[in-house]
């Protein structure tokens, strides 16, 4: 962001410090959306991204800044907006970093022009899409699946113009859902293919969504992620944190910010219980909150014997009270 004579301007892919030409564009907010013409000098926080799609890909728009930029200007966004509730920044720890390449999670998209298949993010404000060919960000086991996923793709005709494609690293192996834009079923042939590549790349589960509904293809066996020593099996499209080490670092800030004598604790949007469980092992009596029924009855089944009472609700319409 910098300043105008008109207001601020906000200048995608400047870091700070940094003096460049730019051009305003539209009303954005109490400033001005602008574009960066030229560079002239770099500021001392700027970086050379590490990956080849950095200037266009909308899926990441801080690698042009040094890590330690990054977690000082997320942790002054959230300082500004708890001060306008009151809140003092003493109360606001230091931001807390994962490295690159362990996101075990990606909804990417499909499109098909004339039949053959880009797999990948769409440019920067546009529906435009970047085929990509790295993702620094992810695992490095889902950017070796891309073309496998790319000629598949490619052979899948129910797909119509495209889609997207949700691709989860269980501790099973691969969990792959398949979204085509338009309501569509893949026929048998298909079906028969999409069975061969699971055999073929050792994918735990391949499923279908269309109409809202979501179907298993390929089921070799249950896509399970161990959350602090038990299993769990992850329903179809199922959320759960973008990395192990985001993880793990939310389950030690959570636990150090319990009162050592809470007699029950509420976890709300509880999801499969990435902090439920951690939790109810270490002892504790846990109320878990979900919305969706498919992940509360995943976390009812993992949590047998353990003191967590797991309940779909929605919390919109029925919050919690003191009750």
């Amino acid at each position: 962001m910098a300043q105008g004579p008109s207001g601020p301007l906000f200048i995608p892919g400047t870091a700070p410090g940094d003096t460049v030409v730019a051009a305003p564009g539209e009303k954005r907010g109490d400033g001005w959306a602008a574009k960066m013409l030229d560079l002239i000098t770099p500021g001392p926080d700027r970086v050379d991204p590490v990956c080849q799609h950095a200037a266009t890909c909308g899926g990441c728009s801080l690698q042009h800044l040094d890590l330690s930029a990054i977690a000082r200007i997320k942790r002054g966004h959230l300082v500004e907006a708890l001060s306008r509730r009151g809140i003092s920044e003493d109360l606001v720890a230091q931001t807390r970093e994962v490295p690159p390449g362990t996101r075990r999670r990606l909804r990417l998209t499909i499109v098909r022009p004339g039949g053959r298949a880009m797999i990948g993010f769409n440019v920067r404000g546009t529906s435009r899409l970047i085929d990509i060919q790295e993702c620094p960000v992810a695992r490095p086991e889902i950017v070796a699946l891309l073309p496998a996923l790319r000629d598949l793709a490619t052979s899948m005709n129910s797909l119509g113009k495209g889609g997207d494609i949700q691709v989860t690293l269980s501790d099973t192996g691969f969990d792959l859902m398949f979204i085509p834009a338009r309501p569509s079923d893949p026929d048998l042939a298909e079906r028969q293919r999409l069975v061969s590549f699971a055999e073929k790349h050792d994918i735990a589960r391949i499923a279908w969504e269309s109409d809202g509904f979501a179907e298993p293809v390929a089921a070799r066996r249950p896509a399970r992620l161990v959350i602090a020593g038990v299993p769990v099996d992850l329903p179809i499209g199922a959320f759960l944190q973008p990395s192990r080490e985001g993880e793990a670092i939310l389950v030690d800030l959570v636990r150090a910010g319990l009162p050592p004598d809470a007699k029950i604790i509420a976890d709300l949007y509880a999801g499969c219980g990435s902090l439920s469980l951690p939790l109810a092992v270490g002892g504790a009596n846990v109320f878990a909150a979900e919305g969706e029924s498919a992940p509360v009855d995943a976390l009812r089944r993992a949590a047998a014997g353990l003191r967590v009472q797991a309940e779909c609700r929605d919390l919109a319409k029925h919050p919690l009270t003191e009750q």
